[in-house]
């Protein structure tokens, strides 16, 4: 164990919030593990989402004879899968502390 968790594991008063923290901590690394796995997978799949849906939306835009195309609900759905790829890195540094500025 390093020293943070030596400090939070010792500053608890009973054993079963031991145990508890413990389990807690468990989870978390579990947690943190499967997405740092899966992050190159994620992070690809978003990004592709997101450069293809604003390609596909300006084509559409600008070559559509049609008149009617919602040309800004599709540019936020594009936009989202990037914003999405932010949000899957901050929970990742939500669950490893970085988020701490000591």
């Amino acid at each position: 164990m390093n020293e943070s968790t030596e400090m939070i594991l010792g500053a608890t008063k009973s054993a079963a919030e031991q145990i508890a923290l413990a389990a807690a901590m468990c989870l978390r690394a579990s947690m943190l593990a499967v997405l740092v796995v899966l992050e190159p997978i994620v992070g690809f799949a978003l990004y592709v989402l997101a450069l293809l849906g604003l390609l596909v939306t300006l084509m559409l835009k600008f070559a559509d004879a049609r008149g009617h195309f919602p040309f800004w609900t599709m540019l936020g759905i594009s936009l989202s899968f990037a914003l999405a790829h932010l949000a899957y890195h901050g929970v990742i540094r939500l669950l490893t502390g970085r988020h701490r500025y000591n």
